[in-house]
């Protein structure tokens, strides 16, 4: 016995429920953000369309950071950029190594651009990094 009831175009008969609309674009839809403490600082991998790398911690955080992406199944090469929020060490201390390990470019504003050139403790930067 087939239940009454209006079809996709609104014609009776067919027994399924009429479909409505009743989400925007972005409740249905939202990109996973995984945060990664690394202590005094926290990293963001934020996997939408692709996989932005947000922070980088200091020197030696790669290790931290590719720990998370493993265990949300990402792969290094599947992140698209390296994003440095600014030129302090904890926060781009490991941005040289990420961008080998993941062969993704790194994103600085200019106006840090010339510390990561210069580098700190030893540690330089590519003149490849975005920005940089």
């Amino acid at each position: 016995m087939k239940a009454a009831g209006r079809d996709r175009n609104g014609s009776a008969g067919s027994g399924r429920a009429p479909v409505t609309k009743t989400e925007n674009a972005a409740v249905r839809y939202l990109p996973a953000v995984i945060s990664v403490p690394l202590g005094p600082t926290t990293a963001f991998i934020v996997r939408d369309q692709c996989v932005l790398l947000v922070d980088t911690g200091n020197p030696g955080d790669e290790t931290v950071i590719l720990a998370a992406m493993r265990k949300a199944g990402i792969r290094p090469d599947e992140v698209s950029l390296i994003l440095v929020p600014h030129g302090h060490p904890d926060h781009c201390g490991s941005a040289d190594a990420l961008r080998e390990l993941t062969a993704a470019p790194v994103a600085v504003h200019e106006a840090d651009a010339a510390l990561m050139r210069l580098g700190f403790d030893g540690l330089r930067f590519p003149p490849g990094s975005s920005g940089a």
